[in-house]
């Protein structure tokens, strides 16, 4: 999904009913949609929830389309309140689910552009400046693990993303654990690569974003850190 620098602004509500209506948004986008009132009444659910700031705990089954009916009101308050909202999974593999298949269907069916991006761990990130102090010194630190290293530096040449998820392998534990981007090595703009770092890019992403997609770990690690002045999270 592309970039927007600017926060979307508009006050029309969507029309939840209609949205998952035969006839409506989505079955005009996607061929295969179904109608299921399953899915059109959690979705009302989580409208009214949100509407009027209460709590909600849904439980439904395969195949009913719970991601789409949260998704649809959720996005339609952050689309009318111009807020930040933030999804939290139990895992990345839902993280990675929702970012690169849910999300851009719904957006296809939304009246109005968002942007949703990915929120990950510090740790998960390539520093370069670690990585050449790691080059360096290979002979003393990696010297069974040259290949791996080597790979990782041809890949961050490549890569506009510098996560680990982007790796096309699982490097050694010990190997990515000298090379991950640290918060107590990080030398912020003293760094001659904070232009292209890939962590700030990634933060900078996270600040203009209008959802964020988050997992339980990282949320409760920023609610945590936060007191310590400390954010992993935007506000």
């Amino acid at each position: 999904m592309s970039e927007l620098t600017n926060k979307i602004h508009d006050d029309t509500p969507l029309d939840i009913e209609h949205f998952f209506a035969d006839g409506g948004a989505v079955s005009q986008t996607l061929a295969c949609f179904e109608h299921r009132p399953q899915q059109l009444h959690m979705a009302q659910a989580v409208h009214k929830a949100l509407t009027d700031t209460q709590h909600l705990v849904v439980e439904a089954g395969t195949g009913v389309g719970k991601s789409f009916a949260y998704l649809a009101p959720f996005i339609d308050l952050i689309r009318r309140s111009s807020s930040v909202g933030l999804i939290s999974t139990f895992t990345i593999t839902l993280q990675e689910q929702l970012i690169k298949k849910d999300i851009p269907l719904i957006a296809e069916c939304m009246p109005q552009p968002f942007t949703a991006v990915l929120a990950k761990g510090r740790g998960n990130y390539l520093c370069k400046r670690r990585l050449e102090f790691a080059v360096r010194r290979r002979r003393t630190l990696f010297d069974k693990l040259n290949y791996q290293l080597d790979s990782i530096c041809e890949w961050s040449n490549a890569t506009t993303d510098g996560s680990l998820s982007d790796l096309s392998f699982v490097p050694n534990s010990k190997l990515w654990n000298s090379v991950n981007s640290e918060h107590g090595n990080c030398r912020s703009r003293g760094c001659r690569y904070f232009k292209d770092c890939f962590y700030r890019r990634a933060r900078r992403q996270l600040d203009t974003a209008d959802v964020i997609i988050a997992n339980h770990s990282l949320l409760l690690s920023d609610l945590i850190l936060k007191d310590n002045d400390v954010t992993l999270l935007p506000d």
